[in-house]
């Protein structure tokens, strides 16, 4: 009965995956978003709500990934701006432009893959607990931009 017991045990351990060891990615939007040409848009203002994203205990080093399909391909910026929290997601870094503490600037007629724009950025995120993306910013010229998105891997 020991040795049954002690078999079960051991194909058990082997069988069941180890969460601490397991990565995941997290999309920021729950449905892409379109955004005209020269505008932006905040989180929470109606046309952007981001997912929150706990970091919780995983590694520090995120990997952040944005995408968009641009109307009028041009050497205009599309800004991504993401804030985090240290506090468990009760206050959020919220600067922007060359405050924002993670800010991905996209060409909008770079790195096309069958017309949609991709661009990724590694990113240490110590001390953080929390991300969330912040504002989407449509530089002039860039023509409406739809379905973007971004997601956080960790």
């Amino acid at each position: 009965m020991k040795k049954i017991l002690m078999i079960f045990a051991l194909v058990l351990i082997l069988i069941v995956p180890f969460q601490a060891d397991q990565r995941y990615a997290k999309e920021f939007i729950a449905a892409d978003i379109d955004v005209a040409d020269d505008t932006t848009v905040t989180d929470g203002d109606g046309d952007l709500t981001s997912v929150v994203v706990p970091i919780g205990n995983k590694d520090p080093t995120g990997l952040i990934e944005v995408w968009f399909t641009p109307a009028a391909p041009a050497a205009v910026n599309v800004d991504f701006e993401f804030a985090i929290s240290s506090d468990n997601g009760v206050t959020f870094s919220t600067g922007t432009g060359s405050d924002a503490f993670i800010r991905i600037q996209v060409k909008s007629n770079v790195n096309a893959i069958t017309s949609i724009v991709r661009a990724s950025t590694k990113c240490e995120l110590h001390g953080a607990t929390h991300i969330k993306l912040y504002r989407v910013v449509v530089g002039s010229g860039a023509g409406n931009c739809t379905d973007i998105n971004a997601k956080v891997s960790l």
